[in-house]
């Protein structure tokens, strides 16, 4: 008749029970539970004892792996079951990267980092020996390549970056491409699969641009280029001065303002193809000192600068006589600041306050000076220092001439007494003095200053005006005389 027969296996008692069949044999189905490495006894009892017995034998295995792939650095877990005491566990190259005490099951669970080795299927083995006796299994990892540095990860053109990677194939050829750039540079990984390469970045748009190496694998990072005014020349200007400036950097066939100062959009210029643009402005009326230019787009904006510096533009008239009125203009100046003009050698011939743009306009009146190029000194000291010259300032020469002031009288008659002063002849010069027909009536010498008297009296000449000349050997001068008739 039916009855209950009980399957035991190895430490499980009852693993699994059934009822024989009507011819008396009996059928079970059951999993290996967990239990340790070697042979365990199966056996079939029922009530009345024993009924059979047999004989099975656990082998080790690792029976999970996680992740299966990944890159030098990942964690990994490895699970086994069948083991007994302590596992080893080997990785690829990398003999016992990690060793466990497995449970009482014969369980085990080991975790270790993947270590520098070549891309490519890495064994896992699980070992341990068991009275004498080796036991293991195997799985297997796929090592993946990694650029795991890139440093720095922005910069403009011309950055030197370091690119460093692991998990590239071993003593291979290395081929970097950057952007738009084949090849910017080639090397080799070690035995272990590493590299370490540098290159400069090169003439490229604005962006993230992707670095890709190639050692047998492949692996990508990127790099953000940044835009940058490369040059402004010259660093040092002035009003009306062209101004010459490249940038790099940008996006292709961008659209790129450029202010300057308090002006916006000076010029307007677009980006080739590289993402590099140039453009040339003029310096505009701006005020003195260290003025921005700005290059952007919707995007991007990088700065830099000059310097504006004081300029005498214009000097009216540039020839002129002791007592003319002198129109003087000048520009690169601080803003609504007290401005000193010299003239010769008189300090502060006058004084004036530069408009809102820096712009100095005034007049003067030609003092008594010697004759010759006259020195006009414009300028400005400032009351808080920076990166600018504390004393702004420009000079520019114009000419005094002689003149004769005054002749008296103005007519007489032979034999009469005239006086002649002079003023604006050259210092300490001697003026030969001339009256109509004769050469050198008298001659007398100019003070520091330029000026003369001379004293002659009229000899033997026609009636009617008659030319009177000084000449200090630089220019002369002519004034008139009317001479009477005497009897």
């Amino acid at each position: 008749g039916e009855e209950s027969i009980i399957l035991s296996f190895g430490k499980t008692y009852k693993i699994s029970e059934t009822i024989t069949e009507i011819d008396g044999s009996v059928r079970f189905i059951f999993i290996v539970d967990t239990q340790v490495f070697g042979t365990k006894t199966i056996t079939i009892s029922q009530a009345s004892g024993i009924y059979a017995k047999d004989y099975f034998k656990i082998i080790p295995q690792i029976i999970s792996v996680s992740p299966t792939e990944g890159v030098v650095g990942t964690e990994v877990t490895v699970r086994g079951a069948g083991y007994l005491g302590e596992v080893r566990v080997d990785f690829g190259k990398t003999e016992g990267i990690v060793k466990v005490i497995s449970i009482q099951e014969g369980v085990f669970e080991a975790r270790f980092v993947v270590d520098t080795q070549y891309a490519g299927i890495k064994v896992i083995t699980g070992r341990a020996i068991i009275e004498g006796e080796l036991i293991q299994d195997t799985d297997k990892f796929k090592i993946l390549p990694l650029i795991y540095k890139v440093e720095p990860t922005e910069g403009v053109v011309g950055t030197e970056v370091e690119v460093r990677g692991s998990g590239f194939g071993k003593e291979a050829e290395l081929v970097v491409d950057f952007g738009r750039t084949k090849d910017i540079t080639i090397s080799r990984t070690t035995q272990a699969g590493e590299f370490i390469i540098r290159f400069v970045v090169d003439t490229q748009p604005y962006g993230e641009t992707i670095i890709t190496a190639s050692a047998e694998v492949t692996e990508t990072d990127v790099f953000k280029i940044l835009p940058q005014i490369i040059s402004v020349r010259p660093t040092v200007v002035y009003v009306g001065d062209k101004v010459y400036v490249t940038g790099s950097g940008y996006r292709d066939s961008a659209q790129v303002k450029v202010d300057f100062g308090v002006t916006e959009k000076i010029t307007e210029v677009v980006s080739d193809i590289r993402g590099v643009f140039e453009c040339v402005f003029v310096v505009d009326t701006q005020p003195q000192g260290r003025t921005i230019i700005t290059a952007s787009t919707q995007e991007v904006v990088d700065t830099d600068s000059v310097i504006i510096q004081g300029k005498i533009i214009s000097v009216t008239p540039t020839v002129c006589y002791v007592g003319e009125k002198v129109l003087l203009k000048a520009t690169g100046y601080s803003k609504e600041a007290e401005v000193t003009v010299d003239f010769g050698e008189t300090l502060g011939v006058t004084k004036v306050v530069s408009t809102e743009e820096g712009v100095v306009t005034c007049e003067f009146i030609v003092d008594t000076q010697p004759a010759g190029a006259t020195q006009v000194f414009v300028r400005e000291y400032k009351t808080i220092l920076d990166d600018v010259p504390k004393e702004v300032s420009d000079e520019e020469y114009f000419e005094i001439v002689g003149q004769i002031i005054s002749v008296k009288p103005t007519e007489g008659r032979v034999g009469d007494k005239i006086e002649l002063r002079g003023a604006g002849f050259k210092k300490e010069a001697t003026v030969k003095i001339s009256l109509g027909i004769t050469e050198e009536i008298t001659c007398v010498k100019t003070d520091e200053k330029g000026t003369f008297l001379a004293r002659f009296i009229i000899d033997t000449q026609i009636m009617g005006y008659t030319i009177i000349t000084a000449d200090d050997s630089y220019r002369p001068d002519t004034d008139m005389i009317y001479i009477l008739p005497k009897i």
